[in-house]
Formats: structure tokens, sequence, C-alpha cells
């Protein structure tokens, strides 16, 4: 049964079974009152673009892939405050997806993240970056801000560009970032220091890739990002909720305990977007249990192990797919299969079958991770209009399918 106190005009039914302490429903509802008293839910808008982060050197090769795995397409590059930004569309409405390559070698605190887990100090630029979100008044979110204690790793300009994006620290629970950009009209626009250019080679490399895409005939039935999805410690799972729920203005949708990979997924959903395609839902993955008592508890501990391997972090980016199936009704071939099948033909590797049932609602898949941004992209088919976010049959196939992955990195 779920506790008393939930919000009652919380614009999600509380889904989930998963029990969350008295300490996370009670500053929940506060955390919701204050936003709503400091204006910032009204404040803050959908998601404007995210931002990867790849090592010098790595760009091109991962805009390749990301050209022929999704529908984002690259559109052209600048410099900015010491990295090159490669900027990737798919419409106004959808986020922007943005390729972060460090110019130099600096020893940030990107770099420092890196060095605290094994595979982040061989890559250690190598990191999802954030979301940035638009707002409506810049100056007032980052007065409000301020005062709810929020830490940004520069003071808001006087008179800040239309299109500065203002930062925050990374978060000490999850160690993405949280950015804000002025709300205006028109296209996306970025703030930049020169163009740049990449080679004619890399340019003809891009559009081989969509030109592979379009040859085998599977963009027709992808969709944007469905959701994203970071990784983090058993206890750090309540705090990394309820601080995004302080960043955003999205709302606590719930929380499924995967009992036998001895994991939780909890979901946070916006209720802004016409389109939730449009913002997609912010998803975080805990233990149940610490690492330390697996030898006595003799628990699965895919999340913490790759937590431990990687550090706090993003872990996949999903990629919604049109429902529909191709071919006889008996054949029971759903898009979803056809576009892995297609992208096995392009030599594209998975960590399993499609997993699940349209009969169950949904069907899902992972990748195996990029070596290039250490994502997993995860294909995602919600059937008949399936409004849940997952099945906790499908979600315990594929933790197990991506710890098996991790522990042979």
């Amino acid at each position: 049964m779920l506790p008393d106190n939930i919000l009652p005009d919380q614009p999600f039914e509380r889904e989930g079974d998963k029990k969350n302490s008295d300490f996370f429903e009670e500053y929940l509802l506060k955390i919701y009152e204050a936003r709503d008293k400091s204006g910032l839910t009204a404040n803050i808008g959908d998601i404007h673009s995210i931002y990867v982060q790849v090592q010098p050197g790595d760009a091109a090769k991962y805009i390749a892939e990301l050209s022929l795995m999704s529908l984002y397409r690259y559109e052209r590059s600048y410099e900015y405050n010491g990295c090159r930004h490669h900027l990737l569309r798919i419409a106004d409405e959808a986020p922007d997806f943005v390729v972060v390559e460090p110019i130099a070698d600096p020893k940030d605190f990107t770099w420092a993240m890196g060095q605290m887990s094994v595979m982040g100090a061989k890559k250690p630029y190598t990191r999802y970056l954030g979301e940035v979100l638009w707002v409506e008044d810049l100056a007032e979110l980052a007065a409000k801000q301020k005062e709810h204690g929020v830490n940004f790793i520069a003071d808001l300009p006087e008179n800040a560009h239309q299109n500065y994006v203002h930062w925050t620290h990374p978060s000490i629970y999850t160690w993405n970032q949280t950015g804000y950009r002025a709300k205006s009209s028109g296209a996306k626009e970025y703030m930049m220091d020169k163009e740049w250019h990449f080679e004619k080679a890399d340019l003809d490399m891009f559009n081989q890739m969509k030109d592979l895409q379009t040859e085998l005939d599977f963009a027709q039935y992808l969709e944007p990002i469905d959701h994203l999805a970071t990784r983090i410690y058993m206890h750090d799972r309540e705090h990394a909720i309820l601080e995004f729920l302080t960043l955003s203005s999205y709302y606590f949708w719930g929380s499924y305990n995967i009992g036998d990979q001895n994991s939780s997924t909890n979901i946070c959903r916006s209720q802004k977007a016409e389109d939730e395609r449009f913002s997609p839902a912010k998803v975080f993955t805990a233990n149940n249990t610490p690492y330390y008592v697996n030898h006595i508890d003799q628990l699965p501990s895919p999340t913490e192990n790759f937590v431990l391997t990687y550090g706090r972090r993003m872990h996949h980016i999903a990629i919604g797919v049109k429902d529909g199936i191709i071919g006889p009704e008996e054949n029971d071939y759903k898009n979803v299969d056809f576009v892995i099948d297609q992208l096995k033909k392009a030599e594209k590797e998975f960590l399993d079958q499609v997993i699940g049932s349209c009969e169950e609602g949904l069907k899902q898949i992972f990748s195996k991770k990029s070596r290039f941004s250490w994502l997993i992209t995860e294909y995602i088919q919600r059937c008949y209009g399936f409004q849940g976010f997952f099945t906790k049959e499908n979600v315990a196939a594929l933790t197990q399918a991506a710890g098996q992955d991790d522990m042979n990195t």
C-alpha cells in the first residue's frame, strides 16, 4: 500500500512497488511545494539539448555512429570555451544532441571524475555531461535556485547572451550536470567563439552512414529519445531523485523493485511537453543492497558493479520505435525486430535478443556500449498505446544482460 502522504494532486498516479523512506516521501512533497511557491515549476520547461563529451579525436566516429543508429543528423560545429561542439538535430521540438570534444587536455573536473573509477581513468573525458532545460526567466531561475542551495560553475553574467547556458556543478549523486537557458522563439542557436569545420572525409562518413540507414530502410520506424537512464549507488538513490526534482519541473512517477537483479528502477517524467518524446523521462537505477555484502547475500549486483567500474554516470539512452507490425500478423514481426535485424546487417552488436512482447506492452533491447561514449543505446517499442514505463520482466532481463557485458569489459 502506498503511503498516505503522497501528493494528492500530482499529475501522475503513483506507480511501482518500491518502498521509499519516510524522509523521501516527506521531502518529495516539500520540494514540490517549494518549487511551486518560488515559481520554479512554472519557470522551468522541457529539455532543450543533451550534451555528451568524448575523448579528443573520437567525435567524428561517434557522430557517424549516431547518424546510423538514430534520427539525429549532423548540422555544424563550433568552438566555445576550450572545446569543439558538434551539433546534431532531429527537429526543433526534439532535444538537440551536442557532442563535446576538448581541444586541449584540460585537467578539469570532468577529467578528475574520470580518475575515480577503473574504466573512467582510461577515457577520462568520456562522459554524458547533462541536459539543458528551457526557462522562461533565466535571471529569476538563477536567483531562486541559489536561494535553494544550488551551486553553479560560474555566476550568471549581467545581461547574459540569449544563448548562454547556466550550468550547475556536477551532482555528487549522479555526476551529471543541469544547464538552463532562456526560452526563445525560432530555431535553436548556440554561443560560440568561432565556427569549426570537419575534413571532407569526415563529412562524407556522416553522409555514408545516413545513406546506409536509408538503404537499410529502418529510419521510418525510429522516434526521438524515449528516456535517459543513470546508474548510481544504492545510498544515493533517493537523494538523486529528489535533487533532480529540485533542479527541474519533472515529477516522480514511481519506482519498481527488480528483485532478481537486486536493483530498482526509478522514473521521473515531464508533464509540460505536448509529446513526452520531446522531453524524455529521466530514469535512475540503483542496487537494493550495497556491493560489499554480495559475498554474504550471494545476490547479483549488476548496477553497483557498473558504478564501481565506470563511476556514477549515464548508462543508456533509449530511442523510441514506432508501434506496428511488418508483414503477416501471424509472423508477429514487430517494427523493433526489423530495426534490430537491419542494424545487425550494419555489424552493430546487441546484448541479447529483443526482450518482451506486445501482450506485455513493451519490446526492447540494449546495444553493446559505444566505444566512443560508453553509452548503451536501447530501442523500445510501446505497443497498443501502452502508457506504463516498463515491465519488471523486461528490466530484469536487460539489467542482467548489461551486467554480464560490464563484467566482460
